[in-house]
């Protein structure tokens, strides 16, 4: 029986990249009648925009940034479609690293190169893969006390070596498996009952 622990979480199968919604009552705003909203998979650098704010207020104001349209439009939303459209927002929750035994730690890569779902425009540079490596205790230190969406932006950036605005711009499915697999080195070790 092997114990090792996968490299990073596998990818849902059938996660889409947008939710076309048809609006039980449409929405007027600003002179535009809006009768359906299209939602994409938010960015890493969305979600930390919106991480301080309470829950629902950062629901909303996401909502509008994904749909492209003014908060005023998805404050509005009948309660059904905000619900749908918050559980399409749901499939790309932020997983966290699960605490791992030693063994399970040493069994892990010290790097995952990760094929991005979506390609990272940065500048001239054009990204379609990021490899992460396992970072150092130095680079652990450097961002602990940064707010907990922030340091994980500046660690996956410091562990696959590009800027961390480069990290903002991954899309949420494609961040969330990175940081479980960068978040891995970070626990503390579960014991195992051995004594080495």
């Amino acid at each position: 029986m092997s114990l090792s622990a996968p490299a990073a979480p596998e990818e849902p199968v059938a996660v889409p990249d947008e939710l076309q919604l048809t609006l039980r009552a449409p929405i007027e705003f600003d002179g535009v009648t809006h009768s359906s909203l299209t939602f994409r998979e938010p960015l890493a650098g969305e979600i930390e925009a919106i991480a301080s704010l309470p829950n629902h207020k950062g629901t909303i104001t996401l909502l509008a940034e994904v749909a492209g349209v003014p908060e005023a439009v998805t404050a509005r939303l009948a309660a059904r479609d905000y619900k749908k459209a918050d559980a399409f927002l749901g499939l790309f929750s932020r997983e966290k690293a699960k605490p791992l035994t030693q063994e399970q730690l040493d069994a892990l890569p010290e790097n995952l190169a990760l094929p991005l779902h979506k390609p990272i425009v940065f500048g001239p540079q054009t990204y379609t893969s990021l490899t992460f490596r396992e970072p150092v205790s130095g680079q652990i230190e450097a961002v602990e006390l940064m707010s907990d969406f922030t340091s994980t932006i500046e660690l996956l950036a410091r562990s696959a070596g590009v800027l961390p605005d480069v990290i903002r711009k991954m899309a949420a499915r494609d961040f969330n498996r990175a940081s479980v697999f960068v978040g891995s080195f970070t626990q503390d070790a579960q014991p195992t009952g051995k004594v080495a």
